[in-house]
This record gives C-alpha cells, structure tokens and sequence, in this order.
C-alpha cells in the first residue's frame, strides 16, 4: 500500500489507471510473490486462480488510498509578484 501511494504522488501529473496497472503488475505483485513462490509472478498468481487487475478494480484501490481521478483541468495561478504595487493596481482596474 505504501509503496502504490508513494507511486501515485510521484506521479501524479500524468497518472493514469493503465500507468497504475503496469507498475502493480509488473513490480509491485512480483516484489510480494518473489519470497513465496520458485516461479515467476504470473504462474504465483494463477495458482491462487488469478490473473491480471482489471482498470476498475485499479480505480476502487485508488479511492480506498483516498485519491480522485478527475479529468485534467488547466489553470493559472499568481506565484510571484501578485502583491507588487503595479499588478494589484491592474487587478482593482480591471474588477471594476
């Protein structure tokens, strides 16, 4: 669980639920099977009856670690200079 959330914020920008279901399937499942099983990830799966995740099943585990997946908006925000004396001056001309 740790290791997917520190995964997500890392990646957050361009996070999607393909991009999440490669990185479980192919480090996070291997990493927990590899100590349990003398084969490969797969066959350590499949003898549980498993195969892959499926994308809703990747977007239930994303809400339950208390994430949104929401379209990608554009915006702006003042970072630097939004108090100087010129910009509040142009800000109060153009409100009124």
């Amino acid at each position: 669980m740790h290791q997917i959330r520190e995964y997500i914020k890392e990646n957050l920008p361009t996070l999607s639920i393909e991009m999440l279901s490669e990185y479980i399937h192919d480090t996070i499942i291997p990493h927990l099977v590899k100590g349990q099983f003398q084969v490969d990830a797969t066959d350590g799966l499949q003898q549980y009856g498993l195969g892959k995740f499926c994308p809703s099943t990747i977007y239930c585990w994303l809400k339950l670690l208390g994430f949104k997946y929401e379209p990608r908006q554009k915006s702006y925000y003042y970072v630097d200079g939004h108090e100087k004396p010129s910009t509040v001056e142009y800000q109060n001309s153009f409100v009124k």
